[in-house]
């Protein structure tokens, strides 16, 4: 019988399901680490929250004894077409990616339980510091500048100094793949840049875990360690337009979840493009995106005149709200930034 251990563990996490989120992505192994996990007896495998390396029992010493730098790449394909609508991050780019890099991160693993526990983020959630300009070999360089200086990243190692004619980056990077310093040179702009193979010009991150000499990713550190990567929900602001079929404007629109008053706009009257009065409100702050919202209810009380009954008197109408759709966020650009809101419909009020 043949034992495996895991040599190293991936978890993704997303608060917007407050758990895994598998569904929404696909795991890209390309040609080249296909190769690299045949040759050292590797196995991959796709687990309910991210994926996991195994390394046969008896041949551990085939990887514990190399002395090349080893370097596991893998892409993040999205597959939710919405996913950015409930995921604080920043729009989709092809020519910038999120990379997540252990030889960053090693050093601050948390060890718990005989476990290696190590965040691919400097924060509790992914941001702005993971997202990297993104080069493949067949980009051309002199989009980037006319004359070059270009590091690697770690070691600060010249590999390129010059004009740019024409050159695409695969005849300078070759299959050195990694992290590099670009500096223009007619500018003095740095790009720290991300190269890798073209297989992953269409994912959405790319995961590299290293193993080399160094201390921080010595075989020793990576054995065992479980990386995680976790993204936030996006906050947007919620917006309800109360559909009157009789165009009435409610002068008074409060909402609540359970007994307690949420914190929205005083309502303002509104005509739709099909020529429908509506009364809006808006959250005056914006609000997480949960798949499961947990607690009361949220509902409102629309209180109008009575046609019945003694002059002046009224009648309160509770009505359970929906909250919002993620298929309906939009974004607008503001001042200092986009402005995520969801539009959300109550009709014949």
């Amino acid at each position: 019988m043949v034992n495996y251990l895991v040599f190293f563990e991936v978890n993704l996490y997303h608060q917007y399901y407050e758990g895994s989120f598998s569904k929404d992505y696909d795991i890209v192994v390309t040609q080249e680490l296909k190769l690299l996990l045949n040759n050292y007896q590797l196995l991959y495998k796709k687990t309910s929250s991210g994926f996991l390396i195994l390394c046969k029992e008896d041949k551990i010493s085939l990887i514990s004894k190399s002395k090349e730098a080893i370097k596991f790449r893998f892409g993040i394909a999205i597959k939710n077409r919405y996913f950015e609508n409930f995921s604080k991050l920043l729009p989709d780019q092809t020519n910038a990616k999120y990379i997540f890099r252990n030889d960053e991160f090693q050093a601050s693993a948390i060890i718990k339980e005989n476990v290696k526990s190590v965040n691919l983020h400097s924060r509790n959630f992914v941001d702005q510091n993971n997202h990297s300009p993104f080069l493949t070999p067949s980009v051309k360089l002199n989009k980037i500048g006319s004359n070059l200086l270009i590091k690697e990243k770690k070691s600060d190692l010249v590999i390129f100094d010059g004009d740019i004619d024409k050159n695409i980056a695969a005849q300078l990077f070759r299959d050195n793949y990694g992290a590099y310093r670009l500096i223009v040179k007619d500018t003095d702009e740095e790009l720290d840049v991300f190269y890798a193979e073209e297989d992953l010009a269409k994912t959405w991150a790319i995961i590299e875990i290293s193993l080399e000499s160094s201390e921080d990713t010595s075989f020793d550190k990576v054995l065992g360690s479980t990386y995680k990567i976790r993204i936030d929900s996006r906050k947007v602001y919620w917006t309800y337009y109360f559909v009157s079929s009789s165009e009435k404007v409610h002068e008074n629109i409060l909402l609540f979840s359970g007994k307690q008053q949420l914190n929205f706009s005083l309502p303002e009257k509104k005509i739709l493009q099909n020529g429908m009065v509506a009364s809006m409100v808006t959250s005056n702050d914006p609000i997480k995106l949960e798949k499961y919202y947990k607690g009361p209810k949220i509902y409102t009380e629309l209180e109008d005149l009575s046609t019945e009954g003694p002059k002046g008197a009224s009648y309160k109408n509770k009505i359970t709200l929906p909250t919002p759709d993620i298929t309906r966020i939009k974004a607008i650009a503001e001042k200092g930034g986009t402005r995520y809101y969801s539009e959300i419909y109550i009709n014949n009020i």
